[in-house]
């Protein structure tokens, strides 16, 4: 698998030479990073809760990741579980698994 610097290189030579301005070529690199970070990043339920019934990854604090949802009920929700977990049940981030 490719590193992120990687690429973001081989993105920014897509998009120009390398003779180009050097400029350019960083512009392109750090725009590429950028997405990266704002697909990686990590949503505190105090700023926003997750789109109901999409696949997402929730944790809390010293405690594993889980795969779940976030139902219209407004309560999370774990595949292998068939009730509720109360309220956040102490989780305090979310990320969506995939970004359409």
């Amino acid at each position: 698998m490719k590193t992120i610097q990687q690429a973001s290189q081989e993105y920014a030579n897509l998009i120009f030479e390398r003779d180009e301005l050097d400029h350019h070529f960083e512009i392109a690199q750090d725009a590429f990073k950028a997405g990266i970070e704002y697909a990686q990043r990590w949503i505190s339920v105090d700023d926003e809760m997750p789109p109901t019934f999409a696949d997402i990854l929730i944790k809390r604090e010293g405690c594993p990741m889980h795969i779940g949802y976030y139902s219209s009920d407004g309560k999370f929700y774990l595949p292998d579980r068939i009730l509720p977990l109360d309220g956040c049940n102490g989780f305090t981030y979310w990320r969506l698994i995939e970004l359409k």
